[in-house]
């Protein structure tokens, strides 16, 4: 962050720096106001390039691997009721976009899985998506299933 008393401080050790090395005293005060101005935006612009390139990756991986994307998304933000809403919607503006079929499945006691899970056009809830069941219920309410088989009663 830029904090104007630090580089106010800095500036005459710069000049003199400068000076010892040859440039004349008018020069180095143009390159330290230079300086100043790129310190302002340099940290910003270093961001930029990385928001750039993530946005890039995550694009891609919308456009390539839609399903799967959406999933993780919604696995990510599943204790966020209205982001779950939002990306409900943006699963039916991503299909039509990409002319393909999402369709988000229900929370089955039976099929679901720990996160939400794409399966072929088919994206279904996760359990995470429960408010105020804890990871603890859900990894027995899984290994049951996985032993004892499908439910059938409560």
């Amino acid at each position: 962050k830029k904090k104007v008393d630090i580089l106010e401080e800095q500036r005459p050790k710069f000049i003199h720096g400068a000076v010892e090395n040859g440039v004349s005293a008018k020069d180095a005060e143009e390159m330290y106001q230079h300086l100043e101005k790129v310190g302002g935006y340099a940290f910003n612009k270093s961001h930029t390039v990385v928001y750039a390139l993530l946005a890039y990756r995550m694009a891609y991986l919308k456009t390539h691997y839609p399903h799967e994307f959406m999933a993780a998304m919604m696995t990510g933000e599943a204790s966020n009721k209205e982001k779950i809403k939002r990306y409900k919607a943006e699963c039916v503006k991503l299909a039509e976009f990409l002319n393909i079929e999402i369709n988000l499945l229900s929370l089955d006691i039976n099929s679901s899985e720990k996160n939400f899970m794409a399966d072929g056009n088919n994206i279904r809830f996760g359990f995470v998506a429960l408010k105020g069941i804890n990871d603890a219920v859900i990894d027995s309410l899984l290994i049951e299933r996985n032993n004892g088989g499908s439910f059938t009663s409560i």
